[in-house]
């Protein structure tokens, strides 16, 4: 037989299992958008480490760093 006790008891172990579950989605939410922000951050970088290759390159007079490779095949 359930007593009173036993009942409050369960509600407040399904309040913490509540709690938990909502703790560690906030958590995986912050850990998916920490990775997001930081993959666009990489490409940025990495675009921004194209564009000053293109433009050195641009100013010794080549345009396409892979034109020489296409003229040989």
């Amino acid at each position: 037989m359930r007593t009173v006790c036993d009942l409050a008891h369960k509600v407040r172990i399904r309040g913490g299992v509540l709690q938990l579950s909502l703790i560690l989605g906030l958590v995986a939410l912050i850990f998916v958008v920490a990775t997001v922000l930081v993959v666009a951050e990489d490409r940025r970088a990495a675009r921004r480490v194209a564009q000053r290759r293109q433009a050195r390159l641009a100013s010794l007079g080549e345009v396409d760093p892979l034109a020489a490779q296409r003229l040989r095949q």
